[in-house]
C-alpha cells in the first residue's frame, strides 16, 4: 500500500470518501468490492481520532433488547459475526459480566429472561466462524460464583449476575489498517495526510474536491461522482468549513470517559452508570457508556 498523489489525482473516480476511520475504511472497502472506482482520503493518520478511542468491544447489540429493538440487534449480532470471521486474528471472544441487584429488571429473573433472548436472537452467530472463536451462550451467576470470579471487589446489594460474551478486539490499529489495505487490494486508492478543502462544484452539482497534501502544501483536484462525507465528529465542521453548512446536524455528540488504573485498584472512580472495566496493559480501563448530552 502505497500513497502515491499523482495515481490519485490522474483517475476519475465513483466517489471519494473523506475520513479515514473504520466507518470511511469499510465504506471505501464495499465500495470497491463492488467494482465502483473509489478514493480515501484522510487529513491525518488512517484511525487517527475516535476509531483510535474506543471500548474495542465488537458488540452483538444486546442493549437494544431494552427497546424491544429486534432489528438492531440482528443487524449487530451479523456485524460481530463478520468481524469474527473474517478478523480471527484480530476479534476473540470475551465474557462480560453484570452485578444483578433485586427483582425486577436488574434481577436475576429478568436477565435469565434477557439473555434467553439473546441467544435465541443470535442463534446463528456462530455461522461460519471457527471453533475458536465461537461465542457460548448466556447464563446467570449466583452470589457466591459472582463473590468467587471477583474476589475483593465490592458487591454491596448485588445478588448475582449476568454473563455473556461478546467479541474484542484489542488492537483496533492492526483491525483499521487492515480494512483500508484490504479496500486498496479490491481496487481503491487511499491516502493519508490528505486534506478536503474545498468542494469542486460544476452546473449545482458536487462532482469533486480540492485538496492539500499536508506533507507539501500543495494543492491537488480530485474528480467524482460523489462525495461520501465520514469525517466522523468533523461531519459538520468540515461542510461549514467548505460553505455547505447542513441543513439539520448530521452529528449529535454523546459524552465518553475512560480512565486507567493500577489492576490493583479497588475504587478506581466514581465515573457514571453503565460503567465497563476491561484489562488494559497492566492495569484496568474503566469507561463509561455513551449518553447524549
Amino acid at each position: 500500500m502505497r500513497r502515491d498523489l499523482a495515481r490519485l489525482t490522474a483517475e476519475r473516480y465513483d466517489a471519494i470518501v473523506v475520513g479515514g476511520g473504520i466507518h470511511g475504511a469499510c465504506a471505501a472497502w464495499e465500495a470497491a468490492l463492488r467494482g465502483l472506482k473509489v478514493a480515501l482520503i484522510e487529513a491525518r493518520d488512517f484511525g487517527h481520532a475516535t476509531s483510535s478511542n474506543s471500548l474495542r468491544t465488537l458488540h452483538g447489540g444486546l442493549r437494544h433488547l431494552q427497546r424491544l429493538d429486534v432489528a438492531r440487534m440482528r443487524e449487530s449480532i451479523r456485524e460481530r459475526r463478520q468481524w469474527l470471521r473474517l478478523a480471527p486474528h484480530c476479534a476473540s471472544p470475551m465474557r462480560f459480566v453484570l452485578p444483578t441487584t433485586g427483582h425486577a429488571v436488574r434481577g436475576p429473573t429478568f436477565m435469565r429472561a434477557a439473555l434467553w433472548i439473546n441467544d435465541l436472537v443470535g442463534l446463528d452467530r456462530n455461522r461460519g466462524v471457527r471453533p475458536d472463536r465461537w461465542l457460548p451462550r448466556g447464563s446467570v451467576w449466583s452470589r457466591a460464583q459472582l463473590q468467587s470470579s471477583f474476589a475483593g471487589v465490592p458487591l454491596t446489594g448485588s445478588n448475582g449476575a449476568a454473563a455473556w460474551y461478546d467479541a474484542i478486539c484489542l488492537n483496533t490499529e492492526r483491525l483499521q489498517i487492515a480494512v483500508v489495505a484490504a479496500a486498496v487490494a479490491a481496487g481503491a486508492h487511499a491516502a493519508n495526510y490528505v486534506r478536503a478543502v474545498r468542494l469542486v462544484v460544476d452546473d449545482g452539482r458536487v462532482c469533486g474536491l480540492g485538496v492539500r497534501d499536508e506533507l507539501t502544501g500543495r494543492e491537488l483536484e480530485l474528480r467524482a461522482r460523489f462525495v461520501i462525507n465520514a469525517a466522523g465528529p468533523w461531519v459538520d465542521e468540515w461542510l461549514r468549513e467548505l460553505s455547505r453548512p447542513p441543513r439539520a446536524p448530521m452529528f449529535h455528540a454523546s459524552r465518553e470517559g475512560e480512565a486507567l488504573h493500577p489492576a490493583g485498584a479497588r475504587r478506581p472512580t466514581s465515573l457514571s452508570r453503565g460503567t465497563a472495566i476491561r484489562s488494559w496493559a497492566r492495569g484496568i480501563c474503566a469507561a463509561i457508556t455513551r449518553f447524549a448530552r
